[in-house]
């Protein structure tokens, strides 16, 4: 009996630690990606396409630190000089996650204003930002919190500081914008309050609300929000060039065969981390695959029909109009928002 478990072992040991490594695992992962996003994903293209940003933004970044006088070493080895300088910016312990909620609620009245022009409907909820308590900050990441139905509590961005001498400040206003205004708490106080049945108000579709927040934060570039604040805009490209990363990293892993020890070689060249997140990373896409790649699949599908509307509707476009028809249902699968989109350019031509 031992022998025949053994032998069965050797049989279904591998030296894949992706999907690659299971029976039938390539159409595995691409039914894992199709449920993670809604659309039908090449997973080797998308790979490809991912290497291929990696590099372009490593060039912007370049580009972006040389222009405030760093231009020593690899854009990855500058950022980790530059975040290690705004590092020590910030006390320690609760005199630092003061200091830090106190700039997260800079940001976010400013979002309050500076947003308003590119939008017709707001939601009643307000939204604050509070600190995750310390005893839980170490395992809780940062989120975003519904309104209660009821109207008696706010929307809330649970605000996760574990070391502010270890928070990266320079990612902070870009995590505004996603967590709150305009990116979730608009998308899903909205969708809260619209009147939906009740499953829609609270059935997930990781690539719309996630790739909504995404969306938001590439826009909010666009506008300018960022642009009093070079650290800011540096962020932003930063938490690209960490997207792209990941997309090629984890199609790396489960459709192109990469080892563990690839994979981290790989995303160390294109993040200022410490290495345990690294391996958090990592072992998230391991866990659930697809899931990561929700967030800019998504948003790119966003940018890609705002485009086309733009396109279509040359001088009648608004984007105030856009981005209400893209709010106007609720979380969608990313082929019926398409649908719905191309339906408005079509009946806002007649």
């Amino acid at each position: 009996m031992r022998e025949a478990a053994a032998n069965r072992l050797d049989e279904a040991r591998t030296t894949n630690i992706g999907m690659l490594g299971l029976p039938d695992g390539a159409a595995y992962y691409c039914a894992r990606l199709l449920e993670q996003t809604s659309v039908a994903i090449d997973p080797g293209e998308l790979h490809r396409q991912s290497l291929l940003e990696v590099e372009r933004l490593k060039t912007l970044l370049d580009d972006a630190l040389v222009a405030i006088g760093r231009s020593e070493g690899t854009p990855i080895e500058r950022m980790r000089a530059l975040r290690e300088e705004a590092l020590y910016e910030v006390p320690p312990g609760d005199e630092g996650r003061q200091a830090l909620l106190a700039i997260a609620n800079d940001w976010l009245d400013r979002a309050r204003v500076d947003f308003q022009p590119y939008f017709n409907h707001f939601p009643q909820a307000d939204v604050e930002i509070v600190l995750t308590p310390t005893h839980a900050a170490d395992s809780l990441p940062s989120m975003y919190m519904l309104p209660a139905a009821d109207g008696s509590r706010p929307g809330v961005f649970q605000f996760s500081i574990s070391d502010p001498q270890n928070f990266d400040r320079l990612d902070l206003p870009r995590l505004v914008v996603h967590e709150t205004i305009p990116g979730h708490h608009y998308q899903l106080a909205l969708q809260q309050e619209m009147g939906l049945p009740l499953i829609r108000q609270y059935l997930p579709f990781p690539g719309y609300v996630e790739g909504w927040a995404v969306y938001t934060e590439g826009f909010a570039g666009e506008v300018g929000f960022y642009d009093e604040d070079f650290a800011a805009e540096i962020g932003v490209i930063m938490e690209q060039l960490r997207a792209a990363a990941t997309h090629a990293t984890e199609t790396g892993l489960h459709y192109a065969g990469w080892t563990c020890e690839q994979a981290l070689a790989f995303i160390r060249e294109a993040s200022t981390s410490p290495e345990p997140r690294l391996e958090m990373a990592l072992d998230h896409m391991l866990a659930v695959p697809g899931q990561i790649l929700s967030y800019n699949v998504g948003a790119e599908r966003m940018f890609y029909l705002r485009d086309h509307a733009r396109t279509a509707l040359g001088e009648d476009f608004d984007i105030a109009a856009f981005h209400d028809e893209v709010l106007s249902a609720g979380a969608l699968p990313l082929d019926i928002l398409e649908r719905r989109i191309r339906d408005w350019v079509v009946g806002a031509h007649q």
